[in-house]
């Protein structure tokens, strides 16, 4: 779940992947096909730097899989400033519910970013879930700030940071 900086080392386009320097003894793979769609910022160019998360830790001889689709993990909601992606837990299967939810995340999502509502966010009030949508995408905005002004790969934000990060948010909101 970390976040990293990475830099494309070497496009392998016959495998459909990309190994990035992510500051670590062993390059991260990157699939440049994810869940049968390619991303806005199209294929990447040797030698340039994005903003990667961690999906799978490296493994002996195999570096960390690595993904641009970014996911920042709250209690009612999953915030994905990558994608426009409006959707419910498979875990909440009240019809009316999970409509009610999609159109909210539409409306704090105002397509600026994707969410998914967690299966705790039917017990929560619409404005927890809009604080704390907005309190995600206020760090998904401080990790790009973050990432401009690096010039080397490595971790940008680790996900126990993250974490911690959004329950100081919470304690700071009582």
């Amino acid at each position: 779940g970390d976040i990293l900086l990475g830099k494309i080392d070497r496009m392998m386009p016959n495998l459909n992947c990309a190994f990035v320097d992510i500051g670590r003894t062993k390059n991260g793979f990157l699939p440049l096909e994810e869940n049968g769609k390619t991303f806005q910022e199209g294929k990447p160019k040797s030698g340039e730097m994005m903003i990667l998360q961690i999906r799978k830790e490296e493994t002996g001889e195999k570096g960390a899989f690595l993904t641009r689709d970014i996911t920042l993990a709250g209690t009612y909601v999953i915030l994905m400033p990558k994608n426009r992606y409006i959707g419910v837990s498979s875990r909440i299967d009240d019809e009316e519910t999970r409509e009610r939810l999609k159109k909210l995340g539409q409306e704090i999502a105002g397509n600026r970013f994707g969410l998914v509502m967690r299966h705790c966010a039917p017990e929560a009030e619409p404005d927890q879930i809009r604080t704390e949508a907005e309190k995600l995408f206020d760090r998904w905005r401080k990790i790009e700030q973050s990432a401009e002004s690096e010039r080397k790969p490595g971790t940008v934000l680790r996900h126990c940071e993250a974490m911690e990060a959004l329950r100081e948010d919470y304690r700071g909101a009582d």
